[in-house]
């Protein structure tokens, strides 16, 4: 039932900004390949490390005005964390290292103003469907390694993440580069455990 409602939210609303514009009509559209550095955050999060991803998807540009214009995407995106801890027990040393790696399929419709030819700022929500996941932990006690992958089930998270991206582009006419940050405001897990995804990203995108 999540996952069907954050999908008909995105579309309605891509749905409702296209139809606003659509005046206007289709100015653009390409694709985009973009590299994660993804992470979690909360109070519930101890010693997260960053893990890096990739994200890829296709976009449509909606023209306001000279300025001002609407850009829908949709990305597969490469979220998680890495953690690694180490114990002493007794004179016993464990370490422990773990990747956890989660798939989402996100909805993006941005607002994305242009400051000059060139350089554009962007902002604008994040409805993320959970795919799929793996966790691997490698164990290692005292020298003798052990190790175990588990595939992530939709049950074991919230099936619909939410944030909010921010960030900016630089134009070099069918080509853009962006710098932007994706800040979750969903629980990822449990509604109960505070743990959030983030994600900063670089975007590459070409147009057609």
């Amino acid at each position: 039932m999540k996952k069907l409602t954050v999908v008909l939210l995105a579309v309605l609303m891509t749905a409702f900004l296209a139809t606003n514009v659509s005046a206007q009509g289709i100015t653009g559209k390409g694709v985009k390949v973009g590299l994660n550095l993804a992470n979690v955050a909360g109070d519930d999060v101890e010693d997260a490390n960053s893990k890096i991803g990739f994200a890829v998807g296709g976009y449509l540009t909606y023209e306001i005005n000279e300025k001002l214009s609407i850009q829908p995407e949709v990305m597969f995106s490469q979220k998680g964390y890495k953690i690694e801890e180490k114990l002493d027990f007794f004179g016993v040393t464990m370490s422990m290292k773990g990747t956890i790696g989660l798939n989402y399929l996100d909805v993006n419709p941005l607002v994305v103003y242009s400051l000059n030819e060139n350089l554009r700022v962007l902002a604008g929500p994040s409805f993320g469907l959970f795919l799929n996941g793996k966790s691997k932990i490698e164990l290692d006690i005292d020298g003798e390694s052990e190790e175990e992958e588990e595939d992530i089930e939709s049950d074991d998270l919230n099936g619909m993440d939410f944030g909010l991206i921010i960030g900016a582009g630089y134009n070099l006419g069918i080509v853009e580069v962006e710098a932007r940050y994706s800040l979750g405001l969903k629980n990822a897990y449990d509604e109960d455990i505070d743990m959030k995804n983030n994600v900063f990203q670089i975007v590459v995108g070409y147009s057609f």
